[in-house]
């Protein structure tokens, strides 16, 4: 109700500031102390009672500079109580200090989620392959298995071969496409083969668990449909129907994919259906 303005947010923020704030220093627990990020509810609420008892000047005077201090200590804190293997995910705190996620249930959350550094999207190198498949193996079965041999004769046959890497250049994901007139032996290629003359084929994707659920799958096919209308045809794969895959069909359809025919594999044990992207030009 509070947000349908800057300035209503703006006022908002500080009032759950000043109430987190006090009730860190009422319930006698040291911001830089986890335990600040797990207040109860009735902490809040008797917080909040007693803020407004209290003078509005006085609390509105001193919550912004104390609000980024405590932001520091906690954030600071929680640091140096996680593992290191954990300490990345601590990384939320810079990232929304200023936003409204400084209620405490927020704070714990932005302490718990996974935030990966940004990641880079390149062309793949054969230094990559070891990783590349390393991460293919570990996504079975939702893609088939390879041998180091495979994955070879996959990075050569590609028209496109790009993998999503963090800083350190440690490979997180990776797709690969196809153009027509390579010898690629795959059943749902020769199917787009025989009916286009000009196609780009996603032969597979997959991501570590790090770098899933931040948007790097929709980067990777913004990618692949930029070079498919470059190369003047349209973006095509396959996704399972039977048995079904609701998500994948569901993140395609979001994409403007669409079905334009399916056939059996691996022997009648599995349905899948053929999805086409054409770009659309303006006129």
């Amino acid at each position: 109700k509070h947000m349908r303005d800057q300035g209503s947010l703006s006022n908002t923020y500080h009032h759950f500031s000043m109430v987190n704030l006090a009730a860190v220093s009422m319930a006698g627990i040291a911001p830089s102390s986890p335990q600040a990020c797990f207040l109860s509810g009735r902490d809040i609420s008797a917080t909040s009672a007693h803020l407004r008892s209290s003078s509005r000047r006085e609390a509105v005077c001193q919550s912004k500079q104390q609000l980024k201090r405590m932001y520091t200590l906690v954030s600071s804190g929680l640091t140096r109580s996680l593992a290191p293997a954990q300490q990345h995910r601590t990384t939320m705190f810079s990232a929304h200090r200023y936003s409204l996620s400084s209620t405490p249930a927020a704070v714990a959350a932005a302490a718990a989620a996974n935030v990966t550094p940004a990641i880079e999207l390149r062309n793949a190198q054969p230094e990559d392959l070891q990783d590349i498949l390393a991460i293919n193996e570990a996504a079975v079965p939702a893609v088939n298995s390879l041998s180091p041999h495979d994955m070879r004769r996959l990075f050569d046959q590609a028209a496109s071969f790009r993998v999503a890497a963090l800083p350190d250049g440690e490979v997180v994901g990776f797709m690969n496409c196809v153009a027509p007139g390579t010898a690629y032996d795959s059943i749902n290629y020769r199917w787009f083969s025989e009916r286009y003359e000009s196609f780009l084929y996603i032969d597979r994707i997959a991501l570590h668990p790090k770098a899933q659920r931040q948007g790097l799958g929709q980067r990777l096919y913004a990618e692949a449909k930029a070079a498919a209308a470059e190369a003047g045809g349209p973006l095509v794969c396959e996704v399972n129907i039977r048995p079904r895959n609701d998500m994948s069909l569901a993140f395609h359809d979001r994409l403007g994919f669409r079905s334009v025919g399916q056939q059996e594999t691996e022997g009648g044990k599995k349905t899948v259906t053929m999805l086409v992207y054409e770009p659309q030009y303006p006129l």
